[in-house]
């Protein structure tokens, strides 16, 4: 579902290059979940990045999903992400003044779905995570947890294939974290591949993990 073949990643700077991924491979296969272990700065994010195509690598082949998506243009990449992909910010991404409703309504818009069809995705994640109460709420008036179980459930809103999450309980306490971890074993029984960068040992020695990978100094092993 996923493969890197000697990705490269530089950022140019003022100060000059820095290479946040030095020819690096890996894979992770279709229904897997494979956890990205390493501390701030490792690279980690900037592998979730480019998986997503909000970036290129400077050098190196991609695949996801058999599609080669180094060579899309971005208006092909976008179309791509957002049939395929759902991403779990760290800090949830949301539109703070917009309601609930609103934040899960977004991702459907460029769909052109009709709207009983719109509305049917929308009250399915609502139930599925609990949030129905609090669809008409902002989402700054949302408490951590809540706010969460929302930033999944627009990820997941157009049942993509693959989900990517970048440092999902940074801002969690230790209840929240495992109900996020509940969710995430729902994930992968229903066959999700999903991909979670993160520095927390939480992650590392769950059963149902399939790969952990070391990501340090830009180098996967």
């Amino acid at each position: 579902m996923i493969e890197f073949f000697d990705v490269t990643k530089t950022f140019f700077t003022p100060k000059g290059e820095i290479n946040a991924l030095s020819e690096v491979s890996f894979s992770v296969a279709k229904g897997e979940l494979a956890v990205l272990k390493g501390r701030s700065g490792s690279g980690k994010s900037t592998i979730l990045s480019l998986i997503a195509s909000l970036s290129k690598p400077t050098k190196g082949k991609i695949l996801v999903d058999n599609e080669e998506i180094v060579k899309m243009s971005d208006d092909f990449a976008s179309a791509f992400r957002l049939r395929n992909i759902g991403f779990i910010f760290q800090r949830y991404n949301l539109f703070e003044h917009l309601s609930v409703y609103e934040n899960l309504l977004a991702p459907l818009v460029p769909l052109g779905l009709d709207r009983n069809e719109v509305q049917r995705r929308i009250e399915k994640v609502l139930e599925e995570f609990h949030i129905e109460s609090k669809k008409d709420l902002p989402a700054k008036s949302l408490s951590g947890g809540e706010q969460q179980r929302v930033a999944i459930a627009r990820a997941l809103i157009n049942d993509p294939k693959i989900i990517l999450a970048d440092e999902p309980t940074a801002n969690l306490d230790a209840t929240l974290a495992n109900e996020f971890i509940t969710i995430l074993q729902r994930l992968k029984n229903d066959k999700k591949t999903v991909v979670v960068a993160t520095h927390d040992p939480l992650f590392f020695d769950l059963d149902f993990v399939d790969r952990v990978y070391e990501v340090n100094g830009g180098a996967v092993c």
